[in-house]
């Protein structure tokens, strides 16, 4: 089952199993960071249950960088910039050689072309995604070449990593967009930033908040604490539930 961390923590909601959490120490003085990185924003989802949403404010499109290569393990394809940047697909598919059509902008007609691609599935809508394979593939042979993603999916966050989404100025805003703030524009998702470039951003940008390291729903969470909590928003929202549901049994027993 191929699923989003928000996906997967539906999935498993009241599962049980042997919860936890430990605060993760924020790095201290000033630290290095990527000149596109400007803002980190959080979304409480008070209103939810869903861990809390990372919103990052960059200047451009970071999921863009020269010379990106995925490596292939398994149904994972994942792309690793030095910077601590990643961006992730994953497709079971089988993949070989295949004859396949497209439209020629140019010639405005269908062309047949030879390409090697997955088999048909339906993350994204069906979207073809072509992706450059790098040095580490579990099939030499793809090493080097272009491989067309058919319909992969949107999974969760690898080990080592926290997912967000980001927000760059990637058009020219007028009137009421102008007025709302930056975390409330139209943003992208699929961003992938390892723990260590998280954690260097989110010194810099929420130095007052703490960050946990919890593990629920059978897998782990990074993510950040309110200044009134005392534990996750998991721990605290469970904790609420309770009361109420003990408060509408005794109402239910008056």
């Amino acid at each position: 089952m191929i699923l989003s961390d928000q996906q997967m923590d539906a999935v498993r909601l009241g599962s049980k199993g042997v919860d936890w959490f430990e605060f993760i120490d924020l790095p201290c003085g000033p630290q290095p960071l990527p000149s596109w990185g400007k803002g980190l924003h959080i979304d409480w989802m008070d209103q939810y249950s869903n861990a809390p949403n990372l919103a990052i404010k960059t200047t451009g499109n970071v999921r863009d960088w020269p010379d990106k290569r995925f490596d292939k393990e398994g149904s994972r394809y994942m792309a690793r910039h030095p910077d601590g940047r990643a961006e992730v697909y994953y497709h079971d598919g089988a993949v070989r050689m295949q004859t396949l059509t497209r439209w020629n902008g140019e010639t405005k007609e269908q062309e047949v072309f030879d390409a090697f691609a997955t088999t048909t599935q339906q993350g994204f809508g069906g979207s073809i995604i072509p992706v450059q394979i790098g040095p580490v593939a579990d099939r030499p042979e793809l090493r080097g070449q272009e491989v067309l993603l058919r319909g992969p999916w949107h999974g969760g966050a690898p080990p080592g990593y926290v997912e967000v989404a980001y927000h760059y100025p990637w058009r020219d805003l007028t009137g009421w967009e102008l007025k709302r703030p930056w975390w409330r524009r139209t943003g992208t998702g699929g961003l992938l930033l390892s723990i260590d470039l998280f954690l260097r951003i989110f010194a810099r940008y929420q130095p007052h908040l703490r960050i946990v390291r919890a593990h629920y729903y059978g897998r782990m969470h990074t993510e950040p604490m309110k200044p009134e909590w005392d534990e996750p928003k998991h721990w605290v929202y469970e904790r609420q539930f309770a009361a109420r549901k003990a408060a509408r049994a005794a109402q239910a027993a008056s």
